[in-house]
């Protein structure tokens, strides 16, 4: 007996030690899990995590809109449901099958090692490796340790700047870009050791090519400063002369600098290119290898993402009741990652997508073939009351567009009611009423011939472009903070909306998209002012939209570089200069078209990397 009751003992004693190894294990596992989740994802709260059903999607499960009972038959089609509860456990459980890779935890120990060497470097050193670490987008890991590093260097260095004269071009034009970027108000004066009596730069830089570049990139973080302006047309002149005398890959980055310039080109495109450079050239090292790494990690979460905004657009069904209007979920969706990249703003972007999709289908529906101004003029009385008696009597393609875009407001509405305590319902019905006003005014310039003047079109076209309406869901998606004083905030701060929409313009201008078609596709800007002043040539109106770029990208730089971070979320920013940034997708910001839209396929979604 006392044999069997040892036995037992003893049996009891191994399974409680394999217990308490399993937990020990599993332990790890989730200290792992919660490392990544502090270091990587930084995720701010996001309302979309909520056990509601959420918003702004159509895809499972599927239920029937309710109408009043004033209102138009209901469509057996038409489904309206938020990124479901189940949706969000699959991203996440999806997210935590990508990490459990092998190959996850290695790069997670390669973090930790370059988070070391902040403190085993000084001076120079330094900001050479938050800049490396930038230009790789891999910054997000080390926001304590850069911040803490540019302060540092902000406090030791700031007036030796200009008092030094041993300072050269190289470290004074990097440390005022990356400090002026985040945030420090460091003035342009810094480059006036480098100028001679009248303001021009002394000529005798034009040899130095590390530090032309490095000055190059300094000037388009520009606030109104003549100095820089003439920093930006000195280097830009000797780096184009330079380009002929260099070894080819040299010669390749700076071709690519001047045409794609860091601070205003689409960051993760200039990831991708200055990682090819370095791995031609031989000198990947620790940095790469995480940038690799991530650039994989963020290819798997943004296939997934993809596939569900893919799902949605079939379900929603858009794309066959309005054969007319555009059908390109991919191009989209490639939008929204530039404006808000990285796997914590997978939901964000989610909605970024949809409320894209609905702005460009409410245009092509302003611009279809053969719609008459009587029905257009309703369709926007419809969107100034929002009226389903009034959208009754409107044809059935105007009627399934507004209803579409009226119960996706209505569910965002509802989400922020419930999440937030207010209900934004007016100011987002204001933002669609907007863009719908603004559409209309252009198909009256165009049926009328009465065309306006460049300034009142620029004025009207801005709305048309739709970044109001996107930044105002996002603002709401961010979650944190999102109060209705904030919100009123956001419709005050005009110019904040306003460069960014006027930046997009005046490029898209340059260039209509051929798939538009119809009554507003024929009035541009570049067009209207050709017909003022008709006594210019091509090559004059570029350098016109160049200069009125330029001036719009150093007003947003004021709103943007130096905002009250107690305002908004720093993101909000960021991704109010992203918008800006997208439209280098087509165009270079020398106003060539050169289109980039496959590399950037390539890197967010389906490229290989080594």
């Amino acid at each position: 007996m006392w044999s069997q009751l040892r036995s037992r003992v003893s049996s009891a004693e191994s399974r409680s030690r394999c217990r308490k190894l399993h937990l020990r294990q599993e332990d790890l596992r989730s200290s792992l899990i919660r490392l990544f989740h502090l270091k990587f994802m930084a995720a701010p709260s996001l309302p979309f995590f909520s056990t509601k059903p959420c918003l702004v999607s159509r895809v499972m499960p599927r239920f029937t809109l309710q109408y009043s009972k004033h209102t138009m038959k209901k469509r057996s089609t038409y489904h309206c449901q938020a990124v479901s509860n189940g949706d969000d456990m699959d991203l996440l459980r999806f997210q935590n099958d990508v990490k459990q890779d092998i190959s996850y935890y290695k790069y997670m120990e390669n973090i930790e090692i370059v988070r070391t060497k902040f403190s085993k470097v000084n001076g120079v050193e330094q900001i050479v490796l938050v800049d490396s670490i930038n230009r790789l987008c891999i910054d997000h890991h080390f926001h304590q340790e850069i911040s803490s590093t540019l302060s540092s260097f902000y406090k030791t260095h700031c007036e030796s700047f200009s008092e030094d004269t041993s300072q050269d071009l190289f470290r004074v034009s990097l440390s005022f870009r990356l400090l002026r970027q985040a945030g420090y108000d460091i003035s342009s004066d810094v480059f006036v050791k480098f100028t001679e009596m009248g303001g021009e730069f002394k000529p005798s830089l034009n040899k130095d090519i590390k530090g032309l570049l490095s000055l190059h990139e300094a000037s388009y973080l520009n606030t109104g400063n003549t100095i820089l302006r003439n920093a930006n047309a000195f280097s830009s002149r000797q780096l184009k002369l330079a380009i002929r005398k260099l070894e080819p890959n040299l010669a390749k980055l700076l071709k690519d600098t001047l045409m794609h310039p860091y601070h205003v080109s689409i960051h993760q495109y200039k990831a991708r290119q200055h990682l090819k450079f370095l791995q031609v050239t031989g000198t990947c090292g620790l940095l790469e290898d995480i940038a690799v790494a991530e650039f994989k990690f963020n290819q798997a979460i943004y296939q997934k993402e993809l596939e569900k905004l893919t799902r949605w657009w079939k379900t929603l069904g858009l794309a066959n009741e309005l054969p007319f209007a555009r059908d390109q979920i991919l191009n989209w969706y490639i939008l929204s990652i530039i404006a808000i990249p990285g796997p914590q703003y997978t939901k964000q972007r989610l909605v970024i997508t949809k409320v894209l999709s609905l702005i460009i289908t409410l245009d092509d529906t302003f611009d279809k073939h053969g719609a008459s101004l009587e029905d257009l003029s309703l369709f926007a009385e419809v969107f100034k009351k929002w009226d389903h008696r009034l959208a009754s009597l409107l044809p059935n393609y105007m009627k399934t567009c507004y209803l579409t875009i009226n119960d996706f407001t209505n569910e965002v509405s509802e989400m922020c009611s419930k999440e937030y305590g207010w209900n934004p319902i007016n100011y987002l019905r204001k933002s669609w009423t907007r863009i719908s006003d603004a559409s209309l005014t252009e198909v009256r310039w165009y049926t009328s011939k009465q065309y306006p003047s460049t300034d009142e079109y620029l004025k009207n076209a801005v709305a048309t472009i739709g970044v109001h309406t996107l930044l105002l869901h996002l603002f709401l998606m961010l979650g944190n903070g999102a109060t209705e004083k904030k919100m009123h905030l956001v419709e005050e701060n005009a110019s904040l909306i306003y460069c960014p929409s006027k930046i997009t313009r005046l490029w898209d201008d340059l260039n209509i998209d051929p798939n538009e078609t119809g009554t507003g596709c024929d009035l541009s800007y570049s067009k209207l002012y050709m017909k003022e002043n008709s006594h210019l040539s091509t090559d004059d109106l570029m350098q016109h939209v160049r200069h009125l770029i330029s001036s719009e990208w150093e007003q947003l730089n004021k709103n943007c570089l130096f905002f009250d971070r107690s305002l908004f979320h720093p993101q909000f920013i960021q991704t109010t200069m992203n918008f800006a940034r997208t439209i280098t997708i087509n165009y270079s910001f020398s106003g060539e078209p050169v289109p980039i839209f496959k590399d950037c396929l390539n890197a967010f979604l389906y490229g290989k990397f080594d």
